[in-house]
């Protein structure tokens, strides 16, 4: 059985996303919704990218094949 990192490279972004999604759905105050959901957005925005360039320095080119096999929230597809 593959992890979830064979799929996309940040499950954990995809998961904060998809929760306040929810939270947006569920809650009976829209503006907070989506408040939450646009500060989600801006930190995948601002951090993933940074992200990006640290493991691709530490990794190389292990991690340029890597990133070019998966997607970065949502899976690639084949």
């Amino acid at each position: 059985m593959s992890s979830l990192y064979a799929i996309v490279r940040h499950p954990i972004y995809l998961a904060f996303l998809l929760m306040q999604t929810a939270v947006l759905l569920l809650t009976a105050n829209w503006f907070i919704g989506f408040c939450g959901l646009a500060i989600i957005i801006s930190v995948i925005v601002i951090r993933m990218p940074e992200e990006e360039k640290l493991l691709l320095n530490q990794f190389g080119d292990e991690y340029h094949h890597y990133r070019n096999q998966t997607g970065g929230l949502l899976p690639k597809l084949r």
